[in-house]
C-alpha cells in the first residue's frame, strides 16, 4: 500500500508540472528543432539532401500547430505559416538556386519566430506584437534580394541586369518605331504582367527579382509614352 501511494503521489506531481507547463515552452522547443532541420537544409550540397532536411523541418511543423495556438504568439505563428510556404517552395523546386533561396528565406523566419517566442509574454503582449512584430517581419521581396546577394554574390544580380538592360533596349526600339497607340498597348501589357509576377510566390525568388525590374522599366516606359493624346 505505501509504494502504490508513492506510486501515486508521483503521478499527481508529475501530471501537475506537465499541465502548468508553459505551452510557448513547447511551441521554442519545436521552433529550435524546425530551426535546426531548416539549417541543416541550408548547409546541405545536394538537392536530395536539403529536401530531406526541408521536409524533416515540414514535419515539424506539422506537429507543432497546436503548441502555437495555444501559446498565442501571433508573431511567432506568422512566421511558422511563412517557413511553411518558402519549405514547401522548396520540395517543389528543381532548381538547387530555387532550393536553397527558398530554404534561405525559411530559415530567416524560423530566427523571427524564435525572437518573437523569447519576448513574448504568455496571456497575449499586444505592445509587442504591435509594436514589435513590424521590426522582426521582413516583407518578401526584401528578403529576395538580400538572398540572392548572399547566395550567389554579385553574379546572379549581374546577369538579371544584363538581361534588364537588353529588354529595355528593345522595348524603347519598339516605342520609336511603333505608333503611340501600339506602343502603349504592348508596354501596358509587359506592365501588368510584370506586377503580378514579381509579387507571385509560386515564381522563384530570381525570377520576381527579374519581374521586379521589368515592372520599374515599364513604368517608366509609360510615363514616357503619355496617353498618347
Amino acid at each position: 500500500k505505501r509504494i502504490i501511494l508513492i506510486i501515486s503521489i508521483i503521478g499527481v506531481a508529475f501530471l501537475t508540472s506537465f499541465t502548468s507547463f508553459n505551452p510557448c515552452e513547447y511551441a521554442n522547443n519545436n521552433a529550435t528543432y524546425i530551426k535546426d532541420q531548416t539549417l541543416l537544409a541550408f548547409e546541405a550540397k545536394e538537392i536530395n539532401l536539403i529536401k530531406y532536411h526541408a521536409y524533416k523541418a515540414l514535419s515539424g511543423i506539422e506537429k507543432s500547430k497546436a503548441n502555437f495556438k495555444k501559446c498565442g504568439c501571433e508573431p511567432a505563428t506568422k512566421s511558422l505559416d511563412r517557413t511553411k510556404t518558402n519549405l514547401k517552395n522548396a520540395t517543389k523546386s528543381s532548381s538547387i538556386f530555387d532550393v536553397r533561396t527558398f530554404v534561405h528565406i525559411a530559415l530567416k523566419n524560423t530566427y523571427i519566430g524564435l525572437n518573437a517566442l523569447e519576448n513574448y509574454k504568455e496571456g497575449g503582449d499586444s505592445d509587442y506584437d504591435n509594436q514589435n512584430y513590424s521590426e522582426l517581419y521582413k516583407s518578401s521581396s526584401d528578403i529576395v534580394i538580400n538572398d540572392i546577394v548572399d547566395l550567389e554574390g554579385n553574379t546572379l544580380l549581374e546577369k538579371i541586369e544584363n538581361s534588364t538592360i537588353k529588354f529595355k533596349n528593345s522595348l524603347y526600339e519598339m516605342i520609336e518605331t511603333n505608333n503611340c497607340k501600339t506602343a502603349l498597348t504592348y508596354v501596358e501589357k509587359n506592365h501588368k504582367l510584370s506586377s503580378k509576377k514579381s509579387i507571385d510566390e509560386k515564381v522563384s525568388p530570381g525570377k520576381r527579382y527579374y519581374y521586379k525590374r521589368i515592372k520599374e522599366i515599364t513604368a517608366t516606359a509609360l510615363k514616357k509614352i503619355g496617353d498618347c493624346k
